[in-house]
């Protein structure tokens, strides 16, 4: 009687696993490569710099009259419209490297708005918003910025386009419009303030770990995440929350004619279609980009609109930093420290 032996099961290579860590370890190398190498450039460039004088100034005050390069976009004639978006999170942080240049988006936004309130040919700001909101002072600025542009002469105007989200600190920035149009799938409102923070007493206490803080004054370590906050503490913050919810209610209020109206319902911090928001005024009407260009036409007063993009050629420093690995440990713990916000985080 024959008897067949069944050959024994193939392991299961575990080369994929390695190869991960192969691309893994290839990428750390490479970003730590161009860091280096960053780093030995502006040495190098320091060095040589300091043995001449010192560079004369310019002409003119970057800061002041901020000059940017032109894109021309959408249109024609004499007449200037200028793109202008506001995408993602309104945050002036910086995911840095070792000897990375940093970068602002807000200060950049805020220079384009001066660039275009500076420059006699743009009558209009066409605003493309895709935000949840974002950080309090950086979004009053812009929104400031907005209307100094319009205050500047008479004839100027911004229009809105809201693409997919303009919730919370989005919002706000658009109430600096004279005409809003969303895309009917949009989301728009949360109109609120929102601080949050991590609280592990009562882990702290069961797993032995103990917090030493010393501090200058009652108030001092204001929610510390190893003890429970008072009820004098709670109140002092929510008062502060209060404060810049009236000022965000008031920014809403003027800046869809709302008068004496109770729009309560609307500044809960609840987020609704773009079909609900132009029924309750919080729109003007939906629509797409060329709808949006449309009135910004209207409101100029031409058919003949010229929409143009700012940009900057960025500098060798900047194109070689570019070029390192992201930095995601700081992305994920970017909101984690406690503070006001205009922001929709659900």
């Amino acid at each position: 009687m024959e008897t067949t032996t069944s050959a024994p099961p193939k392991r299961r290579s575990g080369c994929g696993i390695w190869i991960l860590f192969l691309v893994l370890g290839i990428g750390l190398a490479c970003s730590i490569a161009l860091n280096i190498g960053l780093g030995i450039a502006m040495a190098i460039s320091s060095s040589f710099g300091s043995f001449g004088t010192t560079t004369p100034l310019g002409d003119t005050a970057v800061d002041e009259f901020p000059e940017f390069q032109e894109e021309w976009s959408y249109g024609d004639g004499e007449t200037k419209a200028l793109r202008l978006s506001i995408d993602g999170l309104i945050f002036r942080e910086v995911e840095g490297g070792l000897f990375e240049e940093s970068y602002d988006w807000v200060a950049y936004t805020l220079s384009q708005i001066r660039a275009a309130t500076l420059d006699e040919e743009i009558q209009v700001i066409l605003l493309e918003i895709d935000s949840p909101g974002g950080a309090i002072t950086p979004t009053d600025q812009i929104y400031s910025a907005l209307n100094q542009f319009k205050q500047s002469r008479e004839d100027r105007f911004v229009v809105t386009y809201i693409r997919d989200m303009a919730a919370s600190g989005g919002y706000y920035i658009a109430m600096a419009s004279d005409w809003i149009v969303a895309e009917p799938t949009a989301m728009v409102g949360s109109i609120g303030v929102i601080m949050q923070s991590l609280n592990w007493a009562d882990l702290s206490q069961r797993i032995g770990i103990s917090d030493v803080t010393i501090k200058s004054g009652e108030n001092k370590d204001l929610l510390n995440p190893f003890r429970t906050p008072t009820e004098a503490e709670t109140s002092m913050l929510q008062g502060m929350v209060d404060e810049l919810y009236t000022r965000f209610t008031d920014i809403v209020r003027e800046g869809r004619n709302f008068g004496d109206r109770d729009i309560s319902p609307l500044t809960d911090g609840s987020i609704f279609s773009a079909p609900t928001a132009l029924r309750e005024g919080m729109i003007d009407a939906l629509g797409r980009w060329e709808d949006a260009a449309a009135k910004a036409k209207e409101l100029a007063g031409t058919e003949d609109l010229k929409f143009v993009r700012y940009y900057e050629h960025p500098s060798f420093f900047n194109w070689f930093s570019s070029l390192r690995a992201p930095d995601p440990v700081r992305t994920l713990t970017r909101l984690q420290r406690p503070r006001a916000l205009y922001l929709w985080s659900p």
